[in-house]
């Protein structure tokens, strides 16, 4: 994920990403 900056965390068939700069994505699987 680039160079450290910002977080991916996946659980419980969640995913969620986000990045330093306030962007983020959550996306909720079945």
């Amino acid at each position: 994920i680039g160079d450290g900056e910002g977080t991916l965390e996946v659980e419980d068939g969640r995913f969620k990403r986000t990045c330093k700069c306030g962007w983020s994505v959550e996306i909720e699987g079945n």
